[in-house]
């Protein structure tokens, strides 16, 4: 893989996770880092539990994992 195409798939997953439709998968996060913090606006805004939490993260392992 070159510079380029890493480039092209960061890209094309950033679209893929902040578009509206991915928002409450991926507690309104463009990364795995952001959407794991403790301090996560999305999850405090929505009273998500912190299992429902951990089951949100499991789609970002999934997406990274294909």
């Amino acid at each position: 893989m070159n510079a380029t195409s890493t480039v092209v798939i960061q890209s094309v997953t950033k679209q893929i996770l902040v578009s509206e439709e991915n928002e409450a998968r991926y507690l309104g996060a463009c990364s795995h880092e952001c959407a794991a913090h403790e301090r996560n606006r999305y999850v405090k805004k929505h009273n998500i539990s912190d299992v429902e939490k951990a089951r949100r993260l499991e789609n970002f392992n999934a997406l990274v994992n294909q």
